[in-house]
């Protein structure tokens, strides 16, 4: 379920999804939704709420205003244009503050006072005796609640005070004022009570099945977020090495397979191979648990040593881990060799067969200054310079360029 930017960070319930199965299992009739679901809904509706009540404040304002264009044209009580015209523009300057969002959480208040200022309308009606007024305004009045009852979300106890307060002064206007017979008057009253409990029981059955497609919004909603997390996860474990805890080689192969030639912002890019020194003399002296520990503990080592966030350290296999550092030029790419060594140096893990007998690391280095990227050779340059490496005594750091030798 999409939702706009505007809406605000929500606060789930933890067990929503299990509730939200319950509510659903119900019948329809007896839907009711729990203190927390219904705050999340009125959250996720608020803005289609606030467009219709704009939209009632509108066409009920308007409406008004064209209501008295007939006691303009009469040019009878020019005290009842005016109220006409107050009322109208008070409408339609609280359409503006709900559209400003002023009213957040208040406008049940706004409402009623608007609807109170038709109510006095209609009694000023009923004070001048003007019996085809009246029956005008209340038509006004039936309209102008009906719409409010039937497509303004508020809640519901708001409506029946609505309804409860429009049909008592509607009755009480047509049973003292308006000028019919006794039958007429029952038939009127009747009317429009029968009128304010229909909209009421339309306004039930809407909610229902309002609240019910939330609820089914939701469940997917949740189902398809579901979904997504057990997917990360699941990426998680095929890209990432769960001895070492960094990425794995299938994550570093996918990452080169991306590269492109014209992708400027990778140059100048730098790859170093590492291999830990003598790594089967010390998983043969101390077991396989120290080999897993060791190998823990390098990777560590070495990704604390990394200097940026793009840089990426992958194992590569066995003992082996590779290094790619875009936008790094020779000398940066050799201090982070460096600066690793040491930091694999200084872990002082015991290794029997190293002639330091501690655990140690030897690098090589490589890199791509510019265009054409041909990734594979820049391993195969790499791994070169680390064969040099191992061949130099170990415990050292060498590119690709000859000359170049640290450690």
């Amino acid at each position: 379920m999409n939702r706009s930017a505007g809406v605000e960070a929500e606060v789930l319930p933890d067990d929503l999804s299990r509730k939200i199965d319950k509510l659903l299992a119900m019948r329809r009739r007896n839907l009711k939704l729990p203190p927390e679901i219904m705050a999340l809904y009125k959250q996720r509706t608020y803005k289609s709420s606030a467009k219709m009540l704009v939209s009632w404040f509108c066409s009920v304002g308007i409406v008004n205003q064209v209501d008295g264009l007939f006691d303009f044209q009469s040019n009878m009580y020019k005290l009842d244009v005016a109220l006409h015209f107050f009322i109208s523009l008070l409408f339609l300057i609280s359409s503006g503050l709900i559209r400003l969002r002023l009213f957040r959480g208040r406008e049940p208040y706004l409402i009623i006072s608007c609807l109170l200022l038709l109510w006095l309308d209609g009694l000023f009606a009923a004070y001048t005796h003007d019996t085809i007024d009246l029956e005008r305004k209340l038509t006004m009045i039936n309209f102008a609640v009906d719409l409010a009852i039937l497509f303004v979300r508020i809640d519901r106890k708001y409506l029946i005070w609505i309804a409860a307060l429009s049909t008592g002064l509607m009755v009480l206007l047509i049973v003292v004022f308006a000028g019919h017979a006794i039958d007429d008057k029952v038939q009127l009253v009747a009317f429009y009570t029968m009128t304010m409990i229909g909209v009421i029981a339309g306004r039930d059955v809407q909610d229902l099945y309002l609240h019910e497609l939330f609820l089914l919004r939701m469940r997917e909603e949740i189902r398809v977020k579901e979904a997504q997390e057990r997917g990360e996860q699941l990426s998680q474990i095929a890209y990432i090495d769960k001895l070492t805890e960094v990425p794995n080689r299938r994550y570093f192969d996918e990452i080169c397979a991306t590269m492109s030639d014209t992708t400027a912002n990778l140059f100048p890019l730098a790859v170093c191979m590492v291999d830990i020194d003598h790594f089967k003399g010390l998983n043969d002296s101390l077991g396989h648990l120290q080999g897993d520990r060791c190998l823990h503990l390098v990777a560590a080592a070495i990704r604390n040593s990394l200097r940026r966030r793009s840089d990426i350290l992958a194992r590569y296999g066995g003992e082996e881990f590779v290094i790619l550092m875009p936008q790094t030029n020779l000398p940066g790419a050799l201090e982070v060799a460096e600066q690793s060594r040491i930091a694999v140096f200084n872990l002082g893990h015991p290794n029997p067969g190293s002639a330091v007998r501690v655990v140690t690391a030897s690098f090589g280095v490589s890199i791509s200054a510019a265009p054409p990227l041909r990734i594979e050779d820049l391993i195969a340059q790499a791994d070169a310079a680390l064969y040099r490496a191992k061949a130099r005594g170990r415990n050292c750091v060498v590119s690709c360029d000859r000359s170049v030798t640290v450690g």
